[in-house]
């Protein structure tokens, strides 16, 4: 995920861990110029022409991993970092 800006990266919180059959079943979704990396319980998206537009939405992963998951903007999860970290 090079050349990421920031406003338009956002993060998926699943309730469990994303296996590697999951992340092929992502790697599937014909997602345009957007970009995706999973960890354990987070799905990394890149929306390079926004949010609204991808094909990459919340419901989609949700759908594909069997999982519900909550979706938050980087300067958000950043923001509550802080507030976690004072």
């Amino acid at each position: 995920m090079d050349g990421i800006d920031s406003s338009k990266l956002h993060v998926r919180f699943v309730d469990h861990s994303v296996t590697n059959q999951a992340i092929r079943k992502l790697s599937e979704i014909d997602s345009g110029h957007d970009e995706f990396r999973a960890l354990r319980k987070e799905v990394f998206v890149h929306c390079r022409h926004g949010y609204g537009r991808t094909k990459l939405s919340n419901n989609r992963i949700e759908k594909v991993l069997a999982a519900e998951a909550t979706t938050r903007n980087w300067n958000t999860v950043k923001k509550l970092y802080e507030m976690l970290a004072t």
